[in-house]
């Protein structure tokens, strides 16, 4: 993933507005100068003398296209980046996601742009709704992230045991307690597998049934 420290034509890139930029090097494995000054070059692009970074989804398609990089839309329900990510995103596989004005590349629950890579509860965008996501089918990338996503510190994400015992201690009064209550439970439920999420959201719904029936 890119670092917020890399240079485009000498400034840092978490100072600048070029998030379509540091998407295609992040999936292409290009530095973002080199990217940059590709999309400067190329014709077609809509990137002028005065171009300073700001980009189309379909510039930057057409320059996956152009540095064979193979992509898939995928079409998914209207959601925030942080329900994409946790409940679509498969681990080991790379998304370019547009969300509402920014570029974010998702790949094993961390969000990459600009300012760095990120756990997805750190990432600014992580509220914004959803507007395309595309598949990216890099050979060299997605076998990277399926080392990354298979490695032993992916594999039980579990809330910490602090977690477990805060939440059982404050139960459900209101004030701030609320407020860690809300952070402890984002935090457990962000490191749950897909399969997890489905079970547990199977349960609450066979309680609520029940609750339900005993009031009638």
């Amino acid at each position: 993933m890119i670092e917020p420290t890399e240079l485009i034509n000498g400034k840092p890139i978490k100072r600048q507005g070029v998030c379509g930029v540091i998407a295609t090097a992040n999936v292409t494995g290009r530095t973002p100068q080199e990217v940059f000054d590709l999309f400067k070059k190329s014709r077609g692009l809509d990137c002028g003398k005065r171009w300073r970074g700001a980009l189309y989804n379909w510039a930057l398609l057409k320059m996956l296209d152009r540095l064979k990089v193979k992509h898939e839309r995928i079409k998914v329900e209207r959601c925030t980046l942080q329900k994409f990510t946790d409940w679509h995103a498969a681990k080991g596989k790379t998304y370019i996601v547009q969300v509402t004005g920014h570029f974010v590349v998702v790949r094993n629950g961390l969000i990459a742009d600009q300012n760095g890579a990120k756990p997805i509860l750190e990432a600014w965008a992580r509220r914004r709704f959803i507007r395309k996501v595309w598949h990216i089918k890099n050979p060299a990338i997605d076998k990277q992230a399926v080392s990354v996503a298979a490695s032993p510190a992916m594999e039980k994400p579990t809330v910490t045991e602090a977690a477990r015992q805060y939440l059982a201690e404050i139960g459900r009064k209101g004030g701030k307690n609320n407020k860690h209550q809300a952070r402890a439970a984002q935090t457990y439920w962000a490191r749950l597998t897909p399969a997890q999420r489905s079970e547990e959201m199977r349960k609450r719904a066979e309680k609520r049934l029940k609750n339900r029936l005993k009031k009638k």
